[in-house]
């Protein structure tokens, strides 16, 4: 059975033991609610029991999917201590720190990169995620520090706001709005709008939403992706403009326009995150020298 049992799945299964809903255990760990669905299965598969009773309307733990729950929770979370304290003892800061991302950071992380490279003296493994998926990673071990869009709430995370952004409209560059040097919100009425899937919407978006509302601003749902280059690539092609933050402008591809927004003021943050109890002194010097980078660096 071990050599079948895959951390992912497992992982996936604690996280809805505790939402108890498809929907916001899939947010949480970043992924699709079908991927989530696809991994209790298997995991039911190998333990030949089920662990959730699912209705339409709700979804309980099993008697099985209790045990389950109470016993591989504390393993998991003892052999992520073990693995963190094994790169503690290392003396040699062989192990790699292990960095997460997201594309807004693409402008940010190449001066961090440097300093932490003739200061650190040690190896860095990138990671491209959403926030919510590094939010899960930090939660779960897999990343040291990350560059994300800050959650409400900080839980047991340490967050730094280091970027604050405003807002752009990116169109085909054959659109007709595309000739104007800026745009304001009214001036989209009736457009249609590529955007985020909802499993993976961004805070952002969701603002944005509420911000159409109070204005009685009305969009045409257009075509859905999972992440900002591939709704770049939909409206590239035509399919519609998205409202996005203004760093979207440094991964533009051709044949797009970024227009600002001159009436909506900067409410998009870019934080870098780490565990608040993370003791390993590497991690904390990374994160001050980051922190301090991205400040200096205006």
């Amino acid at each position: 059975m071990a050599e079948n049992w895959l951390p992912a799945d497992l992982r996936g299964f604690l996280v809805l033991a505790e939402e108890l809903h498809f929907g916001r255990a899939a947010e949480r760990l970043g992924v699709a609610q079908p991927v989530l669905s696809r991994r209790i299965r298997r995991l039911e598969a190998l333990v030949g029991a089920a662990l959730f009773d699912r209705t339409s309307r709700s979804v309980a733990l099993t008697v099985g999917g209790a045990r389950l729950r109470d016993q591989a929770g504390p393993a998991l979370r003892l052999l992520e201590g073990a693995m963190r304290a094994a790169a503690r003892d290392d003396p040699g800061n062989t192990a790699p720190l292990r960095v997460g991302f997201l594309s807004a950071a693409q402008a940010l992380l190449p001066v961090v990169l440097e300093r932490w490279r003739t200061t650190l003296r040690r190896p860095v493994r990138l990671v491209r995620a959403t926030s919510a998926q590094q939010l899960e990673m930090l939660r779960t071990d897999r990343i040291e520090i990350a560059f994300l869009r800050p959650p409400a709430t900080a839980g047991s995370l340490s967050l730094t706001t280091v970027r604050q952004e405003g807002m752009v409209c990116a169109l085909p560059a054959a659109h007709p709005l595309a000739r104007r040097d800026a745009l304001r919100l009214a001036d989209l009425a009736g457009q249609c709008w590529v955007r985020h899937g909802a499993v993976l919407g961004t805070s952002f978006q969701q603002r944005m939403e509420e911000r159409l509302r109070r204005d009685r601003i009305v969009l045409e749902h257009g075509p859905e992706a999972d992440d900002t280059p591939s709704v770049m690539m939909l409206v590239a092609a035509g399919y519609g403009l998205a409202l996005l933050p203004e760093s979207v402008r440094l991964f533009a591809p051709p044949g797009t326009r970024c227009l600002a927004i001159t009436d909506v003021r900067p409410f998009v943050r870019l934080a870098i995150a780490h565990r608040r109890h993370d003791v390993d002194p590497q991690t904390a010097r990374a994160v001050r020298i980051a922190v301090e980078t991205a400040r200096s660096s205006g």
